[in-house]
């Protein structure tokens, strides 16, 4: 009942698979699929059109196993999302806060990531980037890209794509 009023998603539940295969002591290359069923506005339960999918090549090059003395690990991701999330929207279109809290979009995303972890000891630091580069959309553009509503992606250049930054700690359980 806010303004704006968000997509208010309840239960929204994300499958995927992840695999990896050496192809040299130091460097493996692997892949990724995902399939996101979002639920529907103030609803709970998947609503079908709304289902987004994500597939992403995958690379790592552990420097320990070129150099015992190396403490970093370092990983590539290069993936495409197509987004059906503004098909939860009931027709009409999301302002970019709305997408924002509701984590979609008219548009398919190209994802460029990159990660660091540091590996002194138990405790596993990491830093990681990613970049979401919005391309193609299944939606007419001239209802997403209204004059005096909101701009295009490509209107705002990368400063208007979203950038993700993640630094954290990571470690065993005993």
């Amino acid at each position: 009942t806010g303004v704006p009023e968000l997509v208010q998603a309840l239960g929204e539940t994300s499958l995927g698979v992840k695999g990896f295969a050496p192809v040299h002591p130091a460097f493996s290359l692997g892949g990724l699929g995902r399939v996101d069923l979002l639920s529907g506005k103030g609803e709970l339960g998947w609503q079908g059109d709304g289902t987004s999918f994500r597939v992403a090549g995958l690379a790592t090059l552990d420097a320990r196993r070129i150099n015992p003395d190396a403490v970093v690990r370092a990983h590539l991701n290069l993936g495409y999302t197509f987004h059906n999330g503004h098909n939860i929207a009931d027709g009409r279109v999301l302002t970019a806060v709305e997408q924002f809290g509701g984590n979609v979009t008219e548009f398919d995303v190209l994802d460029v990531g990159f990660a660091l972890e540091f590996l002194p000891g138990d405790v596993t630091p990491f830093l990681e980037w990613t970049l979401g580069v919005p391309l193609g959309t299944r939606v007419d553009t001239d209802d997403v890209c209204v004059e005096g509503g909101q701009p295009c992606p490509a209107d705002e250049g990368l400063s208007g794509f979203p950038h993700r930054i993640s630094v954290g700690i990571a470690g065993e359980v005993l």
